[in-house]
């Protein structure tokens, strides 16, 4: 059996109606400025090393703008968003959360997935649940191995903030009790911060009426809007956070000219735009 090459896995694409995002031309690109907002739950993004104090857990942090000060970073915002939306997707039947034989078409478990199908040749890509799995609009928004994104998530840097130190104990999972001498400190971002950061869009624009692609893109603002859970805790509550288009812009053709506009919001399925 031959497997399949890349232009092979082009060709799907085409053939699902999705060619035009694969297309190098620029049609359009929305930078987007957003804002997070920790409402009633703390943040917990760890760093995963012990710091000078002795904290057990302490926050991620990076350089801004001279200060060593906590982070979102663009990698975990894209994952949770992806898993939100992945999770949407299963539920409307747009997305199979696994092919048999194959493996699961979510998460770190795709790349797999994609080279199990990708060696048995284009029988295997005959199979419908297969090519929704390899087709589905988000492969166009997130990315894949076998295609780009067309999102881009920048880190998103703090406005205003503080932190605290939660004193926790361990549970052991044999007995399901509180592990003796296993108490550890967890350094969290408290309830109240504000993050801000840049979400990229380039050749797809969120339309709640458009085609596919464009309409998960309109989940994924309205989904920023509605909230979601972004780093660790989340059994506690810890992560819940809610966004706000507060700015950007908007370039794309039009008549064969580039024009620009100023963003001011998203409602309505679209971009607001000034």
């Amino acid at each position: 059996m031959v497997g399949l090459t890349d232009a092979d896995v082009l060709q799907l694409f085409r053939e699902s109606g999705l060619e035009r995002y694969l297309l190098d031309r620029f049609v359009s690109l929305a930078r987007i400025e957003v804002e997070l907002e920790l409402e009633d739950s703390h943040l917990k993004l760890g760093s995963g090393k012990e710091a000078e104090e002795f904290v057990d857990n302490p926050l991620l942090r990076l350089t801004y703008r001279g200060q060593e000060v906590p982070v979102i970073p663009g990698s975990s915002l894209k994952g949770a968003l992806r898993s939100s939306l992945e999770s949407l997707a299963i539920s409307r039947g747009d997305l199979p959360l696994e092919v048999p034989d194959l493996g699961r078409c979510t998460g770190d478990s795709l790349a797999d997935t994609f080279s199990k199908a990708k060696s048995r040749g284009r029988e295997a890509f005959n199979n419908k649940d297969v090519k929704k799995c390899f087709t589905s609009p988000l492969m166009i928004i997130f990315g894949a191995p076998w295609v780009a994104g067309r999102a881009y998530f920048g880190n998103f840097y703090p406005i205003s903030f503080s932190t605290t130190i939660l004193k926790r104990t361990a549970i052991d999972r044999l007995t399901m009790s509180v592990a003796q001498h296993k108490l550890h400190e967890v350094e969290v971002v408290e309830p109240g911060a504000t993050f801000k950061g840049i979400i990229t869009l380039r050749n797809v624009l969120p339309d709640d009426k458009g085609d596919p692609v464009q309409q998960y893109a309109y989940e994924l603002f309205r989904l920023i809007q509605e909230g979601f859970y972004v780093g660790g805790d989340r059994s506690r509550g810890g992560g819940f956070v809610k966004g706000r288009v507060v700015g950007g812009f908007v370039r794309k053709v039009e008549n064969g000219e580039i024009t620009k506009q100023k963003v001011t919001g998203f409602s309505n399925g679209k971009f607001e735009v000034a």
